[in-house]
Parts: C-alpha cells; structure tokens; sequence
C-alpha cells in the first residue's frame, strides 16, 4: 500500500510531487503574500486618486515624494464609495466629497439622495426603484448630477431643462417609457431654486429619471455629494427598454 491506495502485485506507484494536490504552508504563505501585494497595490492606487485621505492615516516610509501605506489602509474608507450600476448616470465608482459646503459647480457634483413617494411631484409617476431600507419611503435612493443651485433660474419646457438660459443636453420630457407607462413631467414654467433646494437632471442619459419630472428636490433629501473615482466615459442605452433611474 502506497499514497493511501492498493498497488496490483509487480506495481510500484510513483510518489507524488509536494507541489500537487492539498494546501501546505508554503502555498498557504504564498496565497496570503499575494493577497497582501494585491491589497497594498490597490491601497497605492486609491491614495494617489484621493490624494492621501487623512483617514488612511500616516505613510509607513516614502519612496522618493510618494508615500507608502500599509497595505490594508484603503478598507479604512469603503463607508466614503458607492456604486451605480443604473445607466442614467456613469456606471462604476464614486468617491464621498466629504467637504460639501466645498462643492464646486463645474463640474457638478453627483448627489446619492431620497426622494419620496409622498411628495406631490411623485403622485401618480411610476417607481423604477429596488425595495430597499435606505431611504424612508422604503426605496432605494438614486444618483444624479446637481444642475441648479440656490439662486438659480430655471425654466422647464417641452424642449428640456435650461438653467440661467442654457438649454441642458438630454433634458427633454417624454410622456410615456419604452414600456408603456406614463410620466408625468414637471409643470412648465420658470422657477428660481430656493435657499433648501437643488435641482437634478442627468445628461447623460435621455431616459434619466429625475428633476424633469419631480421638479427640485429638498437639500435635507440628501445623504452623500459624490464626484466621479472610476466610470464609463459613454452612454449605453440599457437592452431590456423602460426608463433609467
């Protein structure tokens, strides 16, 4: 009997090289020495993107101006990112801007927010939002761009969404998705965005959901200023039709 098994008379089984089958320490170091490369590359990468966020803490050493952060460092600020996987906003990754009393209008910062069910601007429009506790009314909240600030003028048509006289790209209503159901858009006319207010409008997408059919939504509505980290540079229409959140 040899590696466990019955060898037939006359039979030698060959023995089995170390490297094949099983775990053992060095494979097992290997697999974590890997792991901790991978992690402190990526922690590297995130630090020069967010120019080395007091959160991660001080560089253990510097090579040449750049500073070294031990490796795991980035998990530290998983709570400042969230994702969109929706298409009427880049899909990918967005980073929290922690400072938003700093936000800069050019180019606009995306907002991660709540709208209501109840407000009377969403009576009777159809929910395109996933069940989900985060927000009050029992929904998942949305991304978008903010378009229109305390202060400004904006006009709403059936040629689209203008702010202080320019004409927004792919802010046009539509009455009805691709499926069939009806939207109501927001009532036509001019409107100067008050003190508590902002106004969202996605040009990135033609199907976007947004202010052009709830009109503004309130400042306490929402729960992070977002700026682009990683996303798509293009539109993609989504295969399956409706509208886009």
């Amino acid at each position: 009997m040899k590696n466990g098994k019955i060898a037939p008379p006359g039979y030698v089984l060959p023995n089995r090289p170390r490297w094949q089958g099983g775990w053992n320490l060095r494979s097992f170091f290997g697999a974590v020495l890997a792991f901790t490369l991978v992690a402190g590359a990526a922690t590297e990468w995130l630090a020069l993107r967010l120019h080395n966020p007091i959160e991660m803490g001080k560089p253990i050493f510097r090579f040449g101006r750049t500073p070294v952060y031990q490796p795991f460092a980035a998990l530290i600020l998983w709570k400042h990112f969230a994702g969109n996987y929706t298409h009427s906003a880049p899909f990918g990754l967005y980073r929290e801007q922690l400072n938003s009393e700093a936000a800069t209008h050019d180019p606009a910062p995306y907002v991660f927010f709540c709208p209501d069910r109840r407000w009377p601007s969403m009576q009777g429009q159809p929910n395109y939002r996933d069940p989900m506790r985060t927000c009050p009314d029992g929904f998942s909240p949305l991304i978008k761009p903010v378009v229109a600030w305390p202060g400004d003028l904006v006009s709403v048509s059936a040629e689209g969404i203008s702010v202080n006289g320019r004409l927004l790209k792919n802010s046009a209503p539509i009455n009805r998705d691709s499926k069939g159901k009806q939207l109501r858009p927001f009532v036509p006319g001019e409107y100067r965005v008050g003190p508590k207010e902002l106004w969202v409008v996605s040009s990135f997408s033609p199907r976007s959901f947004d202010s052009r059919y709830f009109g503004p939504i309130p400042l306490k509505s929402v729960h992070l200023w977002l700026r682009p980290l990683l996303v798509e540079r293009a539109y993609h229409p989504t295969p399956a039709g409706g509208q886009e959140r």
